[in-house]
């Protein structure tokens, strides 16, 4: 099943202005001014590029709150929230959050990462368009061996990914 990743929009949980905030790494963190003009975007991009109809698709989102917004400045208007699509935290990984770029930039995702990953693949999302997290999407690619289509394994805010999910049993 070929499916579409977006990371989303740039959000207070991602300004590293915010460091030492309460806002930064916050999953009720809402999306800046800059990521609701990227999530409107991402809306005429997946309509234009991708034929997808914004107002009769359902997309996958994390329960994060900046995913669900980048959904709904998008243009969907049916969503359906999954913990699978959730942020990769240092708390299931072990990794702490100041070396998450340097797990991403080497490839090399630790066992943790990858079992969180098989979580998700043994029981995805059913939608075609799953909006979540950049640690996520990374590990996502590097987990289905689909990483080499990429330069950049983190994706930029509201870069859309297609990616192939396996049919069969793993």
């Amino acid at each position: 099943m070929e499916i579409y990743v977006v990371r989303h929009g740039f959000s207070a949980a991602n300004n590293r202005d915010n460091r030492g905030k309460l806002a930064f790494g916050n999953k009720n963190a809402s999306l800046e001014e800059d990521g609701i003009a990227q999530a409107r975007h991402l809306g005429q991009v997946l309509l234009t590029q991708h034929g997808v109809d914004l107002s009769t698709t359902t997309v996958a989102t994390s329960t994060y709150t900046r995913a669900i917004e980048t959904a709904a400045y998008a243009g969907f208007t049916k969503y359906a929230q999954y913990d699978v699509l959730n942020e990769l935290e240092p708390g299931q990984t072990g990794i702490p959050r100041e070396r998450v770029r340097e797990v991403i930039e080497s490839r090399d995702f630790p066992d943790e990462v990858l079992d969180e990953i098989d979580k998700t693949l043994e029981n995805p999302p059913k939608e075609k368009i799953w909006i979540t997290h950049g640690f996520r999407i990374a590990a996502l690619c590097v987990a289905l061996g689909q990483d080499d289509q990429f330069e950049n394994l983190r994706p930029e805010f509201c870069e859309v990914r297609k990616l192939v999910l396996p049919t069969g049993p793993k």
